[in-house]
């Protein structure tokens, strides 16, 4: 016989995943309330105002407004005891309602790794040198040749270069994920 909370402790998380890499990044000071919905961690928001309790973020709503990174440190040590409990990043998420960290996307500073990203028509292995940009619609990094870049990566405020591939912090228990430096 099934058990709703056997299922729920043993199904593996389809969000995203990724790290910071930068110790020089600078993050907004006291981060920003989600606001609009759900979001992973490693995708862009932009500004949206302020409530009773600070600032306010939703997901960035087109490639030609400036982004922050959210970067929310997973609270998985809640459970620190109880392994099972714990899961894996790709269970965390960031919630509508929640306080999230923002760090500023500066250009060659800002490094992280993410598997929150597709290649453009034309690439077959992603290679250091590339080129991304955040696709705010499909909430992913477009990765693209540099010299044959995405139609809309020329409009786009949100470039990336990529520094390294098929990268592993430790924690993605497979998920491929790549590295992307602000531009």
């Amino acid at each position: 016989m099934a058990n709703r909370i056997m299922k729920t402790l043993l199904e593996q998380g389809t969000h995203e995943v990724g790290v910071l890499n930068s110790s020089q990044s600078r993050d907004i000071v006291n981060g920003a309330k989600l606001t609009g919905g759900d979001l992973d961690n490693f995708l862009l928001v932009e500004d949206a105002g302020w409530d009773e309790d600070g600032r306010l973020c939703k997901a960035l709503s087109a490639n030609t407004k400036k982004g922050f990174l959210v970067t929310t440190i997973e609270e998985e040590s809640l459970y620190a005891d109880e392994e099972i409990l714990q899961g894996n990043y790709r269970d965390f998420y960031n919630a509508k309602g929640e306080f999230v960290r923002l760090t500023l996307l500066e250009a060659y500073v800002t490094r992280f790794e993410t598997s929150a990203f597709e290649k453009n028509s034309g690439v077959d292995t992603i290679k250091k040198g590339m080129v991304a940009h955040y696709d705010a619609t499909k909430k992913k990094y477009i990765v693209s040749k540099a010299d044959s870049a995405h139609v809309d990566y020329e409009a786009a405020l949100n470039k990336f270069e990529v520094v390294d591939v098929a990268t592993d912090f430790g924690y993605n228990l497979g998920v491929e994920t790549i590295r992307l430096e602000a531009r």
